[in-house]
């Protein structure tokens, strides 16, 4: 599935954002497209929908699909490869959309505070906004059902980081509509970063050795 997304969406995106010439937004639009249009492989969707009878093409289904793999955290086994391979899966897009749009999303949030979706680069600012509040929710859920296994993807951090940055800049725009949720979600997001820094994992990691962490 990965090498799939790479190879269908990345490789596509990577052109357009890596080129010489000046990048236009109907381009940007473009890439949004083909990477909202890329679906779950054929053998990620036989395997779920055999295994938990869902049909993933779906985004209600996509929903009461990380919902079930929340509960799954609770007694991982021999499925903590197929809920990692799975929690992959469902979060291709956000990090993706969160690197196409964010420059588009400081303009239009920039150019027009008091409600950014109603300038040139809207369709920017509500994918930006949508991703990354999609994403801190998503991995705040699943770290509280198994912090131990989502500590380890640091790139899932990474991306919450950036994420975390957009809501912030919404946060501090108080003439704008979605100031007062994006500063809640601002908030949750900063203690999850919070309680990653004390995880057992982090303290006594081997990273940990060598790096002292910053201060919050």
């Amino acid at each position: 599935m990965r090498h799939k997304f790479a190879k269908e969406v990345l490789f596509v995106v990577s052109l357009s954002l890596n080129k010489a010439d000046s990048l236009r937004y109907s381009e940007i639009l473009a890439c949004d497209q083909t990477v909202r249009e890329f679906g779950p492989s054929q053998a990620f969707h036989d395997s779920v929908t055999a295994a938990f009878n869902f049909d993933v093409a779906h985004e209600n289904a996509r929903t009461k699909l990380r919902a079930f793999l929340s509960k799954l955290m609770k007694d991982l086994g021999e499925l903590q490869s197929l809920i990692l391979l799975f929690f992959e899966n469902l979060t291709l897009d956000g990090p993706v959309l969160l690197s196409l749009h964010r420059n588009f999303f400081a303009r239009a949030l920039h150019e027009n505070p008091v409600n950014p979706m109603r300038g040139m680069f809207g369709p920017s600012f509500l994918s930006g906004y949508r991703s990354a509040t999609t994403l801190v929710r998503m991995v705040k859920e699943i770290y509280e059902e198994n912090s131990f296994l989502v500590v380890r993807m640091w790139p899932i951090w990474a991306h919450c980081l950036v994420a975390l940055v957009m809501l912030g800049a919404v946060a501090q725009t108080p003439t704008c509509s979605l100031a007062k949720q994006a500063l809640t979600d601002f908030d949750l997001t900063f203690e999850l970063f919070i309680k990653a820094q004390e995880h057992p994992v982090v303290k006594l990691g081997l990273v940990s050795r060598f790096v002292t962490p910053l201060p919050i």
